[in-house]
């Protein structure tokens, strides 16, 4: 999931790696990083494979807070992975304010090609509490809260 908002963007993905140094490993994705190093190994190793020709159920859960996004945990076929990280947003200029989610699939060394099916995508958002009595919520950051005195 990625959002932009007043040339931010904050991002929550995962990268399965099945091959390459390290591999196998689950990573999580921090743009703050050098160019080469933005996929970040998950600092205690989960090697949890995705066997292909199989259904597969992935549950990515995190929230968003004073712009910073936190990876509280994933769960892969029912085996739960607690998170406890959080990583800062990034600039990014000229992008219009949006949301996306979203699957890539990368290719290797030959692009072999290979299919994926994806079934039963679901987001959920839960802005949380109502804003107390005589405040509400920051037009570009729902997550602020303006209160005006009388």
């Amino acid at each position: 999931m990625s959002q932009w908002q007043d040339s931010t963007r904050t991002e929550f993905a995962l990268q399965w790696q099945n091959v390459g140094p390290g591999a196998p490993q689950w990573r999580y994705w921090d743009a703050n990083q050098s160019e080469n190093a933005r996929w970040v190994a998950f600092s205690t190793p989960i090697p949890d494979c995705l066997a292909g020709d199989t259904w597969h159920t992935l549950i990515l859960t995190g929230h968003t807070l004073d712009d910073m996004v936190h990876y509280t945990g994933f769960t892969i076929d029912g085996t739960v992975h607690a998170l406890d990280l959080a990583v800062a947003p990034f600039s990014d200029p000229g992008v219009p304010d949006k949301l996306a989610v979203a699957v890539q699939l990368d290719g290797n060394s030959t692009q072999t090609p290979y299919e994926m099916i994806i079934d039963q995508v679901d987001f959920t958002h839960d802005p949380g509490p109502p804003p107390p009595a005589g405040c509400y919520p920051a037009e570009h950051d729902p997550a602020r809260v303006i209160c005006t005195s009388e």
